[in-house]
């Protein structure tokens, strides 16, 4: 009788595993849900050496929304103001942003963030207009709720 309490503990722990994995956007198998609704939030781009359990000093934050069959993102300021990203596209797996070019800069000179989703968060480089990996590899990781 005991093992039976057991096994049934060890079932509704293993079910509530799922469903918080689920709920923050992740499958059973690590990969992020199809749903689009999955990258909405905050999240903040580190060096990929940081350490993902302290949000960095040193970082640069994101807000990304789901807009139905689009999505829109921004960087967001310490203060709370959003500035709009050029570029969001995430087709469940891959992640590419590009942020606005600044007064007198060429949108076309600004370089695109490419990550892939792995180990519960985006990894990935800036590529610049030809197409070749510029800087450290990145991370981008969902802030703590």
């Amino acid at each position: 009788m005991q093992a039976i309490r057991s096994i049934g503990r060890m079932a509704l722990i293993g079910a509530l595993f799922i469903m918080v994995f689920q709920e923050n956007g992740v499958s059973q198998n690590g990969n992020l849900q199809r749903d689009q609704s999955n990258i909405a939030g905050k999240w903040y781009l580190t060096d990929l050496a940081s350490d993902d359990a302290v949000v960095p000093d040193h970082r640069v934050d994101f807000i990304f929304y789901n807009e139905g069959n689009r999505y829109r993102g921004a960087v967001l300021l310490r203060s709370g103001v959003e500035r709009p990203l050029a570029g969001l596209e995430f087709d469940g797996t891959k992640l590419r942003l590009q942020m606005k070019a600044s007064t007198g800069k060429s949108q076309d000179e600004m370089p695109w963030l490419v990550a892939d989703f792995t180990n519960n968060r985006f990894e990935g480089y800036y590529y610049n207009s030809a197409n070749a990996p510029t800087g450290p590899k990145l991370k981008l990781v969902r802030f703590p709720k």
